[in-house]
């Protein structure tokens, strides 16, 4: 829930080199060898907090076990509560437990709420300009982003943004570039988890052929993988490269 909390808020946020890194260090080492945080209620808990954390940070955290990064903690814990599963759907037969663990199936925090997190920041502590334990995040921030066609092989849009407002949703983003960018166009529908992406250029996600439009975030540095929350929750940071890909399914062209 700390977590949670802390990557809600607008500013300011813990100095991440010193304190926030090694937080989820000490959660993500108490990680299982069958890849659960103990019990079913514990681990949602931890897939929460590290799925959280994963919005502020763009370098993955240093694995406690040789090959395991950030990311495949939260995939492997997902799997994990997936089968802790009771015959009746339930988790442990508790309501509580249940309740807990949906929105980790989810990879979203069940703390959503601005105000269950506001709290009054202090004044930065003078550390006799070792260093301030306080960081005020950028106002502004730049992204790259990537919009293409992954069965026909086909790039729309290959831009840098810069002057992106900092802890922007995706959605956001989307819509202040199409507002600068008349030949920028793209299209959502509204579901009951959020906004969901599904035209970019006139091109249609469409049931028929399975199509679908997915995003890519990859950080400075780091390998692409797949973004698993919705474009209100996605909050892309500074450098990242941001790809909307076109895909089917079914699967589609190398690109």
């Amino acid at each position: 829930m700390a977590i949670s909390c802390l990557v809600q808020k607008d500013q300011p946020l813990w100095n991440l080199d010193l304190d926030f890194e090694e937080r989820v260090n000490h959660l993500a080492a108490h990680q299982l060898s069958d890849m659960t945080f103990g019990n079913a209620h514990t681990t949602a808990l931890a897939i929460q907090a590290l799925q959280a954390a994963q919005r502020v940070v763009t370098q993955i955290w240093p694995p406690v076990h040789v090959g395991r990064t950030q990311f495949d903690r939260v995939h492997g814990a997902t799997s994990a509560l997936c089968a802790m599963a009771e015959n009746d759907g339930s988790y442990g037969h508790s309501v509580f437990t249940t309740a807990e663990v949906l929105p980790a199936l989810r990879w979203r925090t069940y703390i959503r709420d601005d105000a269950l997190c506001r709290v009054t920041s202090p004044e930065p502590i003078n550390t006799n300009g070792m260093y301030n334990v306080w960081q005020t995040n950028p106002k502004y921030i730049t992204v790259d982003m990537l919009v293409k066609n992954a069965i026909d092989v086909n790039t729309y849009y290959n831009e840098r943004l810069e002057s992106v407002t900092a802890n922007s949703s995706l959605h956001k983003i989307l819509t202040e570039v199409q507002e600068m960018d008349p030949n920028f166009s793209f299209e959502t529908e509204q579901t009951e988890l959020g906004n969901m992406l599904t035209s970019l250029f006139n091109v249609d996600a469409s049931l028929r052929d399975n199509s679908f439009w997915a995003v890519y975030r990859s950080a400075p540095g780091g390998d692409e993988y797949a973004v698993h929350v919705g474009i209100d929750e996605f909050i892309p940071q500074d450098g990242d490269t941001i790809v909307l890909k076109y895909r089917r399914a079914d699967g589609d062209a190398q690109f």
